[in-house]
């Protein structure tokens, strides 16, 4: 499934939760645009070995996150 993402990850204002391992190894993922309001938890190794990754947003516009 990492294949079909390439570039820009936009996550949707009503995402919760993003589960463990969710984009691992996700080798076409360069740059996160923002973390939505509504994110509670990031997983273990969500973006474990995304090689091609810049710097993460910061989480000040996740009001509601509870874990990373």
């Amino acid at each position: 499934m990492c294949q079909a993402i390439t570039g820009v990850l936009n996550f949707p204002n009503s995402l919760k939760s993003i589960g463990d391992s969710a984009f691992n190894k996700c080798k076409t993922i360069e740059k996160i645009e923002k973390w939505p309001e509504s994110l509670v938890t990031v997983g273990e190794y969500a973006f474990a070995y995304t090689t091609k990754l810049g710097d993460l947003p910061r989480f000040q516009q996740a009001t509601k996150l509870e874990s990373v």
